[in-house]
């Protein structure tokens, strides 16, 4: 938990417990490798443990991670493990890449469209943003449109006639969206 991308480094696991006779003593769990020996883990007690909170992965990225259990005589087989996958990104999306309005230069009709293309982004692009005139002050400062995957926005008007800044910036699938992490295209309207 979270089974999805995710911003936050903190995981928990949690599993249906095994018939044994003299009942579970606690678990071993281990990141990104499967384990080596009957100790290759970090040991959580607990009696019938059936979760473990807490959990932070190394950096992102997807992350496996190993569990096997201990019963309360001893017997812990390392072999015998289950697997449950982490997906951490806690970094937000570059600018998008070579956004361009149309049309690119002036036009009597209030109406663009943006394209762009995305830069490369462990947990996918879910949306983007986008405000005209002015810088954003911070992420979710401006129009928000979710797509997967989403590249273009279109009917996009300004306020009036003249020449105006579109800033566009990305959300992530983890949720990781920055407002400094803009593309700019100018926008050109004259209906007089």
């Amino acid at each position: 938990d979270p089974d999805h991308w995710t911003n936050q480094n903190q995981f928990s696991l949690f599993w249906s417990l095994p018939g044994d006779g003299s009942g579970i003593a606690g678990a071993y769990y281990k990141l990104d490798a499967a384990p080596t020996s009957a100790t290759d883990g970090v040991w959580v007690a607990g009696d019938n443990l059936s979760m473990i909170k807490d959990i932070a992965v190394a950096g992102d990225g997807a992350h496996t991670a190993y569990v096997w259990l201990k019963d309360k005589v001893g017997n812990v087989d390392h072999t015998h493990y289950a697997t449950a996958t982490l997906y951490y990104d806690g970094s937000a999306p570059l600018s998008p890449v070579g956004l361009t309005p149309a049309p690119d230069n002036w036009t009597n009709l209030n109406l663009f469209n943006l394209n762009w293309s995305n830069p490369a982004e462990l947990s996918g692009i879910v949306g983007a943003y986008y405000r005209l005139n002015s810088a954003p002050a911070h992420a979710a400062d401006g129009t928000y449109v979710a797509g997967a995957n989403i590249q273009s926005l279109s009917g996009v008007t300004t306020p009036g006639e003249g020449v105006h800044t579109v800033y566009v910036w990305l959300k992530n699938g983890a949720g990781g969206a920055d407002h400094t992490r803009t593309a700019t295209a100018t926008l050109r309207y004259d209906n007089t």
